[in-house]
Formats: structure tokens, sequence, C-alpha cells
């Protein structure tokens, strides 16, 4: 059994949540069989995806309005701490594209760099307040 087939067999098996009709197929299948297998795995990819963005997972642009929610953060203070994270310049209008409505022409996705580059700098932060807080 091949790698692949593995894969979509534990797909399958856990909770049914998977539809695919992926069979094994004989060796001697040209390249239709081959196209039809990618086919079958980007499908249940993109069924994997689909049911992760319905579990409750969330987008970036999400996530980042979250932090910033949590804890109180500005749209400029954010952009602040990601360059000091990154020591690369993040200008305010970069997160206000970020964070702009997704139907606007001047949004722009956001990355996931920023997200993870926002949590790491108030993590920093909120050790820099603990250790303060201490002596």
């Amino acid at each position: 059994m091949s790698k692949v087939t593995r894969f979509i067999n534990d797909l399958r098996t856990k909770e049914n949540t998977i539809s695919c009709t992926f069979k094994p197929w004989p060796k001697n299948w040209g390249c239709a069989s081959r196209l039809n297998r990618q086919y079958c795995l980007l499908s249940c990819l993109g069924n994997i995806a689909y049911y992760q963005l319905s579990e409750g997972c969330v987008d970036n642009r999400t996530r980042y309005l979250q932090l910033l929610d949590t804890y109180g953060i500005t749209q400029a203070k954010s952009a602040e701490l990601i360059a000091a994270v990154t020591a690369r310049p993040c200008s305010v209008r970069t997160v206000r594209s970020w964070l702009n409505d997704p139907e606007k022409p001047s949004s722009t996705p956001c990355p996931d760099y920023a997200v993870a580059n926002l949590e790491k700098a108030i993590e920093y932060m909120q050790r820099a307040l603990a250790r303060r807080a201490e002596s």
C-alpha cells in the first residue's frame, strides 16, 4: 500500500468527514490514472481545509484582530511591535491593508508572519512585565 493510499484511508476512517472516491489503481494504468489520483488527493485536501475552517479555525485577519482586541493594542502599536521583532519596516498602512475588509480593493491578505510575530512580541512584552514585577 502506498503512502498516498494509507493517507487517504486514514482520512476516510476519521469520523467519515472526508468524501473521496479514492481507490487503489493497477500499476499498468497510464497517465489518466495519475491525474485522477492527483485530483482525488487535491479534492480530499480541499475537504480537510474546509472542515478545519468550519470547525472554528480562523484566518490570519481574524486572529490578528483578536490579538488586538484581547491585549488592547492599536494598529500603530502592532506595526511597531512587528517591526521591532522582525527588524524590518512595517508601516501602519500595511497593517490597515491587512485588516481592511477583504472585499475592498485596498486590502491585502494578512500574512502568517504578521500573526506569528505579533504573538511573539506580545509574549516578549509579557515576560518583560513579569520580570519587572519580580524586581
